[in-house]
């Protein structure tokens, strides 16, 4: 399972079609018969602040969502080829440098290695730069002294006119939660409680082997999903162990959900439940436009039977648990 965090919209997907068709020309021109890539991936950031990179364990290639959204084609077609060569020397020579043998692979590809991303770069910080300016003057718009408003307004105008910057294109964060042959239905509970604690969406999603919970959303807000999902399932699992060693019986599934439940009812009817469903709605209309607009998913499924006593020995322990919200964004390349 792949919890590298995702990003999707019309633009993002377009341009990664298109980037598909260059690959597929390349492929015959080359005359490969096995496949250089398995994926191209849309990310929200990389390591090191770096634009694309070529993953060869799973012979991916990512591109952050900047290249995507904010640059020109030929720079975004550019930046791609590069790292096919990257895919393209690991693939001939079991290497992913910048050697004689890239040099060569590039040549093969018909692009220039010394292509420099460092202009594509700053252009897309000079924009970040420009937007980050527009936001803080439309908000310094809604000011009391109309003078101070009007010469904010006038001064937004005048970027957005500049940049040609338009309206924000909508994007919305995808991540895999949990994958299995056949979801256990703790998982579906504890699942529905990480989007319900973080503001997500989450749907299951049947592949042809598996079935995957699958969670969309922001990337803090993913992350703060992912965090959830996993500590319970840790702290839960250290709690059986103990009990176990003590002689009792105790059923996974049935104490999680147990567990959950109790911190469920800790936040039912607080002002930040009711946020975080107002949260989850919209992440779930924006996903539904961007990913699923033409395929029908399942979100409901019935509850497994409960043991008891393992249920009252979760529930119990939820009442002791507390958990952290604070998480950090995992960046694709780290450790």
């Amino acid at each position: 399972m792949d919890r590298t965090i995702r990003a999707s919209s019309s633009l993002i997907d377009n341009r990664i079609d298109s980037l598909w068709d260059i690959y597929r020309e390349k492929k015959v021109q080359l005359h490969l018969v096995n496949d250089l890539i398995t994926a191209i991936l849309a990310v929200p950031e990389l390591q090191r602040n770096i634009l694309a990179m070529f993953r060869p364990e799973d012979r991916i290639i990512a591109m952050t969502e900047d290249v995507l959204l904010r640059s020109r084609e030929d720079e975004m077609d550019n930046i791609f080829l590069h790292e096919l060569a990257h895919a393209l020397d690991w693939h001939m020579n079991g290497a992913s440098g910048h050697g004689p043998s890239f040099r060569e692979c590039c040549r093969m590809l018909r692009i220039d290695p010394e292509f420099s991303k460092s202009h594509v770069r700053l252009s897309m910080e000079r924009d970040n730069a420009r937007r980050e300016k527009i936001r803080k003057l439309m908000a310094l718009s809604s000011s009391p002294f109309e003078n101070e408003a009007a010469e904010a307004i006038r001064k937004a105008q005048k970027l957005m006119l500049e940049g040609s910057t338009g309206a924000e294109e909508r994007v919305i964060y995808t991540s895999e939660l949990y994958e299995a042959k056949r979801l256990p239905f703790w998982t579906r509970e504890l699942a529905w409680y990480a989007s319900s604690s973080s503001g997500v969406y989450s749907i299951i999603v049947p592949r042809d082997d598996s079935r995957i919970i699958t969670i969309h959303g922001s990337v803090e807000e993913i992350e703060l999903a992912i965090y959830i999902f996993d500590y319970i399932i840790s702290a839960s699992d250290q709690e059986i162990r103990r009990m176990r060693r003590e002689g009792r019986a105790v059923s996974r599934g049935s104490f999680i959900c147990g567990a959950v439940d109790t911190l469920s009812e800790k936040t039912r009817g607080q002002a930040e439940e009711g946020a975080l469903i107002a949260i989850s709605r919209e992440n779930e209309e924006l996903a539904k436009a961007l990913i699923y607009s033409k395929s029908k998913v399942r979100t409901s499924y019935s509850r497994t039977s409960i043991n008891r006593n393992s249920y009252d020995l979760g529930h119990d322990f939820g009442n002791r648990i507390d958990i952290s919200r604070s998480h950090r964004i995992k960046l694709i390349g780290t450790e």
